[in-house]
């Protein structure tokens, strides 16, 4: 069986790439999962640096977890390249 149904890309308006793909949730959840651990390591960063005297994170959770994701691929393509 194949998990992804469907999946496309578009070109945005500002030069970034829209996704959209359609799993079974059976097949998502380990992605989810993945996705969310990555997304909980980006925040843990972001919280080591409440007090210093940088500015906050101000990102929106969807764009934390576009983060996770992108850092995720990134990860997994350097894994396969080693």
């Amino acid at each position: 069986a194949r998990a992804f149904r469907h999946i496309t890309t578009r070109p945005g308006r500002d030069g970034s790439v829209r996704i959209h793909a359609d799993l079974a949730y059976s097949d998502a959840a380990p992605l989810l999962r993945a996705i969310m651990r990555t997304e909980a390591e980006l925040l843990l960063d972001e919280a080591a640096q409440i007090g210093d005297d940088g500015p906050l994170d101000e990102r929106a959770p969807e764009e934390r977890r576009a983060e996770a994701f992108v850092l995720l691929a990134v990860r997994v393509r350097d894994a396969r390249a080693a």
